[in-house]
């Protein structure tokens, strides 16, 4: 016979195991006790677009006030939106805060109160919604110290004249001709959207605080807050927008642009992969009276010869400015990189006449086609 307390230990020793052992099997979800064990619950995830946050927009994201009342305040509203771009609700209120307090106080709920003058202080609201799903919004002011600021008369971005309403595609390997044509041509490549802000006697209004957008991003893009076109993607039409917030007047514009095939197309030439000598793109399209550069970036002479030269013209603007062989026309003597001078590196071509125009290097083998058309659509598997 075991001795008292040896026998009491044990007990003491069973009992704590059998402690330890429920308290797992209840981790581990295999006691049953009263409750039959339940699978954890399946993530679903929300499909429906009118279910979804997906943004958070200001009534006014551009905004002109004065230190002097009436004009030093506004109230901005923040509306969050579905996948499908409408008004949601059942959300928190979102919550406003400026950047700069020293200029532009803003309450909770988005009454701004100018307070010094200052250029483009950001004044942001937010919503924080149920799952940490964050959105939020930036509004930018600018303050003026006027008892009596200027009265916006005419608001308008439309253009004045019919070629402006009509821009070209940027191809990212026309960089060097278009800066070739506007610095040193002086013709005009890269789109212009001009503002006319004037007061009731027709003089300026400067210094306002504007927001633009562009209605189609897939064909041109353009900066909130300067306006300038940062990027021609693709040819169709597309509409800008333009709107300000001026000293308790609310003033919106749009207008509509006619886009092109490029005006100015590039083709580089490189020997960067492997030491391969490549041609890219070797085909590009521009509409008629358009131009090509071809740039060598490599030390690799390279000649280009069409299958017919007719119609090619040399770069007559330019060589008024530099001379040389951009008053060539037809077909291209070899030329490269070698001397490290950009200008020495770049040739170029006009085509003013509707046409393919195929051409190769006979000292490389490179070869590639211009395609001049006036619609793109009737030209198949080319891409401008």
């Amino acid at each position: 016979m075991q001795p008292l307390h040896d026998r009491g230990r044990r007990r003491a020793v069973s009992i704590r195991v059998a402690q330890h052992l429920s308290v797992w099997l209840i981790g581990a979800g295999l006691w049953t006790g009263c409750d039959s064990w339940r699978p954890p619950a399946t993530f679903e995830p929300t499909t429906d677009p009118a279910k979804l946050f997906m943004a958070l927009t200001l009534d006014h994201r551009a905004v002109n006030l004065s230190t002097v009342a009436p004009y030093d305040t506004v109230r901005l509203r923040a509306t969050p939106r579905d996948g499908l771009g409408e008004a949601m609700t059942g959300l928190p209120e979102a919550a406003f805060r400026s950047l700069d307090t020293a200029a532009v106080w803003v309450t909770t709920d988005g009454l701004l109160q100018a307070r010094r003058p200052a250029t483009g202080v950001q004044v942001i609201a937010e919503i924080v919604a149920e799952g940490n799903v964050r959105h939020a919004d930036t509004a930018f002011v600018n303050v003026i110290a006027d008892a009596d600021p200027p009265k916006l008369a005419t608001f308008s971005i439309k253009p004045q004249q019919p070629d402006d309403a009509v821009w070209a595609v940027l191809p990212r390997y026309g960089v060097v001709g278009q800066l070739l044509l506007e610095q040193i041509a002086g013709i005009r490549v890269w789109p212009v959207l001009t503002l006319r802000a004037l007061d009731d006697n027709g003089d300026p209004v400067k210094g306002l605080e504007i927001e633009y957008w562009s209605l189609d991003p897939k064909i041109a893009e353009i900066d909130r807050r300067s306006g300038a076109v940062t990027k021609v993607h693709a040819p169709g039409e597309v509409g800008i927008v333009a709107r300000t917030m001026a000293y308790g007047a609310h003033r919106a514009d749009t207008a509509y642009f006619t886009v092109t095939l490029p005006f100015v197309h590039g083709i580089q030439i490189n020997d960067w992969t492997d030491g391969k000598l490549v041609m890219t793109p070797s085909e590009v399209m521009i509409r008629p009276g358009g131009y090509v550069i071809w740039v060598n970036f490599s030390w690799t002479p390279v000649d280009i010869t069409f299958d017919d030269p007719t119609n090619v013209e040399g770069l007559a603007e330019v060589c008024a400015i530099l001379g040389g062989a951009f008053c060539d026309g037809g077909d291209i003597a070899p030329f490269d990189g070698s001397t490290n001078e950009l200008m020495d590196a770049v040739r170029g071509r006009r085509f003013p006449v509707p046409g393919s125009y195929r051409f190769s290097s006979s000292l490389t083998g490179l070869s590639g086609r211009v395609i001049v058309a006036e619609d793109p659509t009737s030209i198949t598997g080319m891409q401008p």
